[in-house]
């Protein structure tokens, strides 16, 4: 059994559903899972307001880690978020542990900031990011299913 969390950040209703396809996913693949808003008053436009906050812990408890974000800069959360990875991976808390960020595109199709900056800290806390061609996939509630359940098969 691998236990996945499952933190996204947004005020819109969409990444939160696409967040909700992986976790769904990750639960059909055999996987317990936890969800986790970065922001800790969520909008009331999100469909569930209450995900708990992370916490140290969540990291540690998790086999696979997924990220999504809607900013393309990084937010406070965010910048909160990768502090918090940098001070784990730091301490080798991380590593070997799996993971995969999503988030929106740049014109051209080039990932945005914030992602490749998350991208970037957890590889430098030593996290196994799915290959580039994986994670590369159209964001619909069907790939981000499959994403999840690929996560829980890890």
């Amino acid at each position: 059994m691998r236990n996945i969390l499952v933190v996204f950040q947004t005020t819109r209703e969409q990444t939160e559903h696409l967040a909700l396809a992986v976790a769904l996913g990750a639960v059909k693949g055999g996987a317990d899972i936890r969800l986790r808003h970065l922001d800790p008053t969520p909008s009331s436009h999100l469909t569930h307001a209450e995900y708990g906050t992370l916490r140290e812990a969540d990291l540690l408890w998790a086999d696979g880690l997924v990220v999504g974000v809607e900013a393309e800069s990084l937010t406070e959360e965010l910048k909160q978020f990768t502090n918090t990875v940098r001070q784990l991976g730091e301490q080798r808390k991380l590593s070997g542990k799996h993971g995969w960020v999503f988030g929106p595109r740049q014109e051209g199709g080039a990932e945005s900031d914030a992602v490749i900056h998350l991208v970037s800290v957890m590889r430098a806390a030593d996290v196994v990011l799915l290959e580039a061609a994986d994670a590369a996939i159209a964001a619909t509630s069907e790939s981000m299913n499959q994403m999840g359940h690929k996560m829980a098969q890890i």
